[in-house]
């Protein structure tokens, strides 16, 4: 099935496969092509989670 346009859904979606996105995919309001961490250190460390995007 191909559709053209926005396309919005209600409910619960469940995927067996991947999914693709050729611009960005935001999930819970963090952009998964360019999103800041917080608590980020030099050296081994780790970084702290992603920031939501636009904050």
């Amino acid at each position: 099935m191909i559709i053209d346009g926005d396309v919005e859904h209600n409910g619960n979606q469940k995927t067996i496969g991947k999914i693709e996105a050729t611009v960005d995919v935001i999930a819970a309001g963090v952009s998964g092509k360019s999103h800041p961490h917080s608590g980020v250190q030099s050296g081994g460390s780790n970084s702290g989670p992603p920031v939501p995007s636009g904050t």
